[in-house]
Formats: C-alpha cells, sequence, structure tokens
C-alpha cells in the first residue's frame, strides 16, 4: 500500500512517521491526491496504473507526431489527427502521476500551533540549495512568526551568523521572503522552506541574492533559437526569463555560445503558420525570421515576443 511505502522511504531518510505530499504544476504543495480503479488492489496500484498509462499516451502521441511531420497545431486549418493528439493530451494530463513529493511529520500535521519547516542552505555560486535539517516552531494564533534572536540563533545554528535568511514559499503568492527581525511573517506554513546565504567564500566572489535567483528561475521558460542561416547544427535552447527584455536574450544567446558579452548579435522574431501540401488531410508549418531585427530600445518582454508564432512554438532567430 502507499501508507508502507510512505513508512519505507521514511525508514530510508531517518525521518519519523510521515505522511506523502506533492508538488503540483503550479509549484504548490497539495495533500497526495487518492488515486484508485475498480482494479486496483492497493492505493498504490492505482499510481503505478496511472503512470504506466500517462507513458503508452506519451509513446503514441511521440509516434503520431514522427509519423504526422510537425508537432500537434491547435489553431485555424487543425485537422482530424491535431484534434485526436488533442484529446490524447487530455488524457495524458488526467493520468500524471506526482513525482516530487515532500514528507510531512504526521506528528505536526494537525497541530496549528506547530510549525515544521526545512532549513537550507543556499550556495550563491551554483545555485545549489543542501539540506541542512528541520525545525519545529511554535506559531500564534494568527499563523504569525515572529522572528527573535532565539529564532536566529537556531536558524544560524553552525553557519556564518551573519548570513541572510530567507522564506520560500508554496502557498503564497509571495514566492519568497527575507527574513528580519523587525519584521513578523504571516501567512506561513509547513511546506515552506527557511534558505540561509552565507556570504562570498573569497574577495572575487559575486553574490546573487537568493531572493533575485529563484524569483528568476520561476519566471524561466525554454525558448529556441535558430540561427537566421538556416544552419539545423546552431540550434539552441535556452531558458529566458520573461520578464525581460531584448538585452537579456543576448546577454543568454552570447553566453550559451561562449562569445564575448560584446558581440555583435541581432535577434529576429518568428513568423509560423499552416499551409496546405497536396494532401487535403495533412497541414504544413511554415516558420521564418522576421526581416528585420529587434532594436535594443524594444519595450516588449520575452514573453510578447511570440505573438506571431501559430504554431505554439517559443522560437526567435539569431545572426552573430
Amino acid at each position: 500500500s502507499l501508507e508502507n511505502a510512505e513508512r519505507e522511504i521514511c525508514k530510508t531518510l531517518r525521518l519519523k512517521d510521515c505522511q506523502a505530499w506533492y508538488v503540483n504544476d503550479n509549484n504548490l504543495c497539495r495533500k497526495r491526491p487518492l488515486v484508485t480503479g475498480s482494479g486496483d488492489s492497493t492505493e498504490l496500484a492505482g499510481y503505478l496504473r496511472y503512470d504506466a498509462i500517462n507513458k503508452m499516451l506519451v509513446k503514441h502521441m511521440e509516434d503520431v507526431n514522427a509519423n504526422k511531420g510537425r508537432a500537434v497545431y491547435s489553431g485555424k486549418g487543425a485537422d482530424e489527427t491535431d484534434k485526436f493528439l488533442g484529446q490524447m493530451a487530455a488524457l495524458k494530463q488526467k493520468y500524471t502521476v506526482p513525482k516530487f513529493w515532500i514528507m510531512l511529520e504526521k506528528e505536526f500535521k494537525d497541530d496549528k500551533d506547530k510549525l515544521v519547516s526545512s532549513v537550507c542552505k543556499y550556495d550563491s555560486a551554483n545555485g545549489n540549495l543542501n539540506y541542512c535539517g528541520t525545525i519545529c516552531l511554535q506559531m500564534n494564533e494568527e499563523a504569525t512568526l515572529k522572528p527573535t534572536t532565539e529564532f536566529f540563533n537556531m536558524i544560524l545554528y553552525n553557519s556564518d551568523p551573519n548570513s541572510k535568511v530567507y522564506l520560500r514559499r508554496f502557498l503564497n503568492p509571495q514566492n519568497v521572503t527575507k527574513v528580519s527581525p523587525q519584521d513578523d511573517i504571516e501567512g506561513i506554513n509547513n511546506f515552506d522552506i527557511f534558505v540561509i546565504q552565507e556570504g562570498a567564500k573569497s574577495s572575487e566572489g559575486v553574490i546573487v541574492d537568493y531572493d533575485k535567483f529563484i524569483i528568476q528561475k520561476i519566471n524561466e521558460f525554454p525558448v529556441t533559437l535558430r540561427p537566421k542561416s538556416g544552419a539545423d547544427d546552431r540550434i539552441l535552447q535556452i531558458s529566458l526569463d520573461g520578464t525581460q527584455g531584448i538585452r537579456h536574450i543576448k546577454a543568454k544567446l552570447c553566453e550559451a555560445m561562449e562569445v564575448p558579452s560584446s558581440a555583435n548579435v541581432n535577434i529576429y522574431e518568428c513568423i509560423s503558420s499552416m499551409g496546405a501540401t497536396a494532401n487535403p488531410l495533412k497541414k504544413r508549418s511554415f516558420r521564418r525570421p522576421m526581416e528585420q531585427p529587434i532594436v535594443d530600445e524594444d519595450p516588449r518582454k520575452v514573453t510578447e515576443l511570440f505573438k506571431h508564432c501559430e504554431d505554439g512554438t517559443k522560437t526567435l532567430y539569431y545572426h552573430l
């Protein structure tokens, strides 16, 4: 059963009796959903069945896309195969099971005046988080934490006392909050994580504060950058911050291609559409760059540069 699996996980991680929660697509923590069917002997069997169906659907969609010669198209001119693939995508979403889990100690899960939180240490050199331990804090009736001297002494035990402390939030629209002695923290939850950020290890070290780092990661999404010349061996997949502008794209491209940031780079918007072929049941995707590059003074954000991509892809062209 899933309960036995939870006990095995807790035993392996040397934790007390825990319950499995998961992180959904919106980065929010939710209690694991009940997944059972008429033929499932246990709850764990339901999860395994859902995962098997999901993998089957993914494989079938990949085979159809490969035979069709292009990705699914949902705009005007979509054929019956496109509609079928859309239905398959909806089924795939239905049979998706969580892959990332959080183990929450049952001992505290129903105590409203207790806060159970993990403490991690952030390495600004590479962006890694290292687990330090778990703490249990007393909360007041308003679920407000008052960061006292004792609190900082406990959090920063075995760390630089001058370190910064942040709270990574999952059930709150504020994704991250800096913890300071003069500001109470409201709306804190069991799944929030305290993050310690120590100073640079050397005088040359560059510190990127954790709050800026995590917000940038949340805003990032993958973009395909194709060379304007059409060379397929220079197609790049780069994660871009959707809240930034054209200069951010150029900087990330230069970094990925290992060329100086001062290099002369031009970025072009992509125009894509669907066109007819000799077979009336099939459509062909046409994609090309715009004639003029995006100027450095363009005020648009990265997320606003794909309105001409009618096939749903996030593609830009570049010339170096």
